[in-house]
């Protein structure tokens, strides 16, 4: 069974897949997608390699994601910590309020790097583009159907 996967790529590497190969034609003649090239894959070595590609750019976006949240809160999270740090070097604070408080940002920073570490480590498997080669089940009553038959 012969595959036909069209796909575009840019200048930079980034992979664009189209829905059918009618959105890929209005696509090529859509002025925005001038950079883009019209390639396609044609057999399944090809295919893996693609998903490899696209699993690369989904993290490397995911990454850049988490870095720019990251570096949104950090001005914020600095700000809280540096008043619960003064609190506990206060005279007006009590020894237990100041084990506390230390106890306090210590499960904070645990918990936000195991929050951070559950949302960018994540398994490329589960990144899977293209459903038919990972799945190969059909997708209707119809296609199990005509595979009886």
């Amino acid at each position: 069974m012969a595959i036909h996967l069209q796909y575009f790529i840019n200048r930079e590497g980034q992979i664009a897949i189209p829905p059918d190969a009618e959105a890929a034609s209005i696509v090529l003649k859509d002025p925005r997608w001038a950079g883009y090239e019209l390639r396609e894959a044609n057999d399944i070595h090809e295919v893996d390699r693609l998903q490899k590609r696209l699993q690369q750019q989904t993290w490397d976006e995911l990454q850049r994601e988490g870095e720019q949240q990251a570096s949104a809160w950090e001005e914020r999270l600095k700000a809280q910590r540096d008043r619960l740090i003064a609190k506990t070097v206060s005279a007006a604070t009590t020894q237990y309020e100041k084990d506390f408080f230390r106890e306090w940002l210590k499960l904070k920073d645990e918990q936000r790097r195991e929050k951070f570490k559950q949302r960018y480590l994540c398994d490329m498997a589960a990144y899977s583009f293209f459903e038919q080669r990972e799945f190969d089940k059909p997708r209707n009553a119809e296609e199990t159907l005509k595979e009886s038959l």
